[in-house]
């Protein structure tokens, strides 16, 4: 069982190591405050119309062809979670929301940085957040198997002593910055 384990843990790891190099690098960038369009060129227009849901689509073409600004790969308009529509990719993206008696619409070019956090948080299609899943299926794996080489270790009294410190710390600390 420890070899099987050992291999287990081996080899998931190494399969799921650019995941995890993304998720460490995006993750000290969110904790540092940057976000998904730190760094990002953005344009905005304020448009002098209202927002109409049925004739969205067709605003954002006539304003990017009126302003010389490049079309998005993907026209498929969707919902924005702030009212409104989006059409693009990750990467580029047209954004076009009601603002008061007006509309604004917003161009977003991340960087990769940007797209990377964007992928982070779940934001790509289904196959990378598969990805997503599998990575954090793949750390409980990672612990378990761990676990189960550990307890099969000569030096089991150290490895419960860090397990048992590991979750005080995590324990205390989450209870001061909760409470």
């Amino acid at each position: 069982m420890k070899k099987i384990m050992r291999k287990v843990h081996i080899y998931t790891g190494l399969l799921l190591l650019p995941m995890a190099l993304v998720f460490a690098i995006t993750g000290i960038a969110l904790l540092k405050g940057d976000d998904q369009n730190t760094g990002a060129e953005t344009t905005t227009i304020v448009i002098q119309q209202p927002f109409q849901e049925s004739t969205a689509l067709d605003t954002i073409l006539q304003t990017l062809q009126q302003n010389n600004i490049p079309l998005p790969r993907s026209t498929t308009p969707k919902a924005f979670k702030r009212g409104g529509i989006v059409i693009g990719t990750l990467d580029y993206s047209v954004t076009l929301q009601p603002k008061g008696p007006n509309s604004v619409l917003t161009v977003t070019n991340r960087n990769i940085m940007g797209d990377l956090i964007m992928l982070h948080k779940g934001k790509g299609d289904w196959s990378f957040n598969l990805l997503n899943y599998a990575f954090a299926i793949a750390l409980f794996v990672f612990y378990i198997s761990g676990l189960i080489i550990s307890f099969n270790s000569k030096e089991k009294g150290k490895m419960l002593t860090s397990i048992l410190a590991g979750t005080l710390l995590c324990v205390s600390v989450a209870y001061l910055n909760i409470f």
